[in-house]
């Protein structure tokens, strides 16, 4: 069954790991991924193998800013196909975006030791 964490109701941290000790296997849709974060629900999804059926599979959706999207929108070729040249281009972008996460703020020992269960 879905659940929406909101922050307000239920915590995500909370509720994820509440879901996690009973489950083999997730998939995630989020809109914004923190890097730091993933460490606060690490434990419960490290104990699963990867296989087929005990799994984490996630989907980032990386929000837009708002210069993009009016840029997107008055686009002339806003109908276009994605080539590998632009899916690298988009790849690249990610990274960037993730690379600016991890120089927001004083990282700590948890924070690097998330990051490293991550990888």
């Amino acid at each position: 069954m879905p659940t929406i964490y909101d922050n307000m109701r239920t915590k995500l941290e909370d509720g994820l790991n509440e879901t996690l000790k009973v489950c083999h296997k997730s998939d995630f849709c989020v809109g914004y991924f923190n890097l730091r974060g993933w460490r606060k629900i690490a434990s419960n999804i490290d104990k699963w193998s990867g296989e087929e059926n005990n799994q984490c599979r996630s989907m980032i959706g990386m929000q837009k800013s708002g210069r993009d999207i009016i840029r997107e929108y008055f686009n002339i070729d806003r109908v276009q196909d994605i080539d590998r040249r632009k899916a690298k281009q988009i790849e690249k972008q990610l990274a960037r975006e993730f690379r600016e996460q991890l120089t927001i703020g004083f990282p700590t020992n948890e924070d690097e030791i998330g990051l490293r269960i991550l990888k």
